[in-house]
């Protein structure tokens, strides 16, 4: 998951929780065991239970920070 852009009037409405709990439970059925995420923001998707994982490169070839959700 990447990329993700919630324009300001949609805001405030948890849209990216319901996009993470979309994504788990498909995820889970597929027995995948984690979703990765790729983002310049620090401190957001924390809340959602994912972990800083490692900076990798971006489609560009520009730094980006990767985080790691483990799912039981």
């Amino acid at each position: 998951m990447g990329f993700v852009y919630t324009f300001p009037e949609y805001r405030g409405h948890h849209y990216v929780k319901y996009l993470f709990q979309e994504i788990e439970k498909r995820a889970k059925a597929d027995k995948v065991q984690n979703i990765f995420l790729s983002t310049n923001h620090t401190g957001f998707y924390e809340k959602y239970g994912c972990e800083f994982y490692q900076i990798m490169n971006d489609i560009n070839s520009e730094p980006s920070r990767v985080y790691k959700k483990h799912l039981n």
